[in-house]
């Protein structure tokens, strides 16, 4: 690594303090003044340790709802993600990576366990955020601590904050959700005047209306201070919520995308988004579901240019050159695609588990695309390899992945889990919105998933068969095809070895309510998310 600059100025900054230290020395009255120039030091130490040491820091960004196929180094042919596919042909990209769940909770409690979501047990629905991890489960933050890093969460995402339980392993917690990080500027007439005219009168859902934006260009540049600012090394996670509903991007990008005038075209979506949101709806118009992906797509393209400024930032700095950083998304997105479903869920297709993955270490220096199967309970066992910290008991315990730094892994196979709605709970949701159909949010799901095939399991029973190379779209059920049934016979035989080894861990009862000031803050949150209605 080149660090000859770092260290250099590191050189010079302990000539400093040794001169001035000297020259204490030379009045040894002055007790208190060398003690504190002696502290001095130390931290100066400290801090050339963590910048030139052999323990990098550690950075997971989530990008929350994007999925695989709208990214440009998945195929996809525009132009949403131009710098994370120079990234991905610099390092080492996963082209099937896939979300242990189709929905925030269950993936990222995955990524911070290394557990399955019925291993972990924490899939509730997001209207009933009154469960927490069982205490024996071990959680990566917790080891990270141990071998010597700070943790620190950066979150936009009301389901994985402080208030939902799943940031309670972090020392430390940044919320951008809340409404406390909302602009002063808001608070002028002038610019009242302006929410009013766009709420109001355009009615638009970008950015800066009614209080809707993901500052993902801030919570970056805090990952990065926090980064400068370390004495010692750092893991640092951060969701970004810039592609979820309402797909907020600036209205330069958005015309890159959106045909014709995206006022226009956002009327009739901000008016119907809350309800279709998530739901699995009678009919669907396929025009507005086009311009809804227009703006999905501009979304992730204002992702990509934030990622684009913050890992430019990392590299002058030096910082890249001892940092591990993983690029995801814990879920994806539909679009209409199948049976009719808005947003993500109640379905186990690729639009919603197949995510993008890119993995920067310094010690990866030949580029690679990486086709086997892997899940982002691969995440933990990665980075605690990084850290050294793979060998302890603890670690051990996140046993459900594998390190993403092997270059083979003896996997056929990864899982996807749906946790589904009992039948009297979807009749309900069906009766409080007569819009959606019958079958919405029912049933238990899991998918197995290989390089090339995948099997959708429907509340135990195998049940969709599908040929991911020839029918990337999973629109033919080859399951009764005879030339499958060799095929079918494996997955049904790794799936039941799976359930076999997998272990439980019933989540416990939330030790910390919420007051009742927080509790609404979290509804009208999940209600402007589309979570409730």
């Amino acid at each position: 690594r080149d660090n000859g600059r770092w260290l250099l100025v590191g050189q010079r900054r302990l000539k400093r303090l040794l001169d001035h230290l000297r020259v204490v020395g030379d009045h040894r009255h002055d007790m208190l003044e060398a003690q504190r120039t002696h502290e001095l030091l130390r931290l100066q130490l400290q801090r050339l340790l963590a910048l030139h040491g052999p323990t990098p820091h550690l950075v997971l960004l989530v990008l929350d709802s994007v999925r695989a196929a709208n990214t440009t180094f998945h195929g996809y042919d525009r132009p949403t993600t131009p710098f994370l596919a120079q990234l991905a042909a610099r390092h080492r990209v996963f082209r099937n990576a896939y979300a242990p769940g189709n929905w925030s909770v269950p993936s990222h409690t995955s990524m911070f366990t290394g557990l399955y979501p019925s291993e972990h047990g924490l899939s509730f629905d997001p209207r009933h955020a009154d469960r927490q991890l069982a205490p024996e489960v071990a959680q990566l933050p917790t080891l990270l601590a141990a071998a010597g890093y700070t943790t620190h969460a950066f979150t936009q995402n009301v389901l994985v904050s402080r208030e939902t339980g799943l940031l309670d392993a972090f020392g430390r917690q940044v919320d951008y959700w809340d409404g406390s990080w909302r602009p002063r500027y808001r608070r002028t007439l002038l610019n009242r005047a302006w929410n009013f005219w766009v709420d109001r009168v355009r009615r638009q859902p970008f950015p800066y209306q009614r209080g809707w934006s993901t500052r993902s260009g801030d919570t970056l540049a805090d990952i990065r201070r926090t980064l400068t600012e370390a004495t010692q090394p750092a893991f640092v996670f951060a969701n970004l919520m810039d592609a979820h509903m309402p797909y907020t991007a600036p209205l330069s990008i958005v015309r890159r995308f959106v045909a014709g005038d995206p006022w226009q075209h956002s009327n009739r979506y901000r008016d119907i988004q809350p309800l279709e949101h998530n739901r699995l709806l009678l009919t669907v118009d396929p025009e507005d579901q086009r311009q809804k992906m227009a703006l999905y797509d501009a979304a992730i393209c204002h992702l990509d240019s934030c990622l684009r400024r913050f890992v430019g930032d990392l590299q002058r700095s030096g910082l890249l050159d001892r940092t591990v950083l993983i690029i995801t998304a814990d879920h994806g997105e539909m679009f209409g695609e199948h049976d009719n479903i808005v947003g993500h869920g109640p379905r186990l297709y690729q639009e919603l588990i197949h995510v993008p993955l890119i993995l920067v270490h310094p010690d990866l220096t030949t580029p690679a695309v990486v086709t086997r199967p892997v899940s982002l309970v691969d995440i933990p066992p990665t980075l605690l390899a990084a850290a050294g910290a793979e060998g302890t008991p603890q670690a051990a315990a996140l046993s459900s992945g594998l390190s993403l730094l092997a270059t083979a892994a003896d996997r056929p196979a990864v899982i996807s889990e749906y946790a589904g709605q009992s039948d009297a709970e979807a009749a309900q949701r069906v009766a409080d919105s007569p819009a959606l159909h019958d079958r919405s949010h029912t049933g238990s799901q899991t998918a197995i998933v290989s390089e090339t095939t995948k099997l959708i399991v429907w509340q135990g029973r195998p049940s969709r068969l599908f040929d991911l190379a020839r029918d990337p779209r999973e629109t033919t059920d080859v399951s009764a095809e005879p030339a499958y049934q060799g095929v079918r016979l494996r997955f049904e035989a790794f799936y039941s070895q799976w359930q076999a080894n997998r272990r439980h861990y019933p989540p416990a009862p939330r030790t910390a309510a919420l007051s009742a000031a927080e509790a609404e803050i979290v509804q009208r949150r999940l209600r402007e998310l589309g979570y409730v209605d």
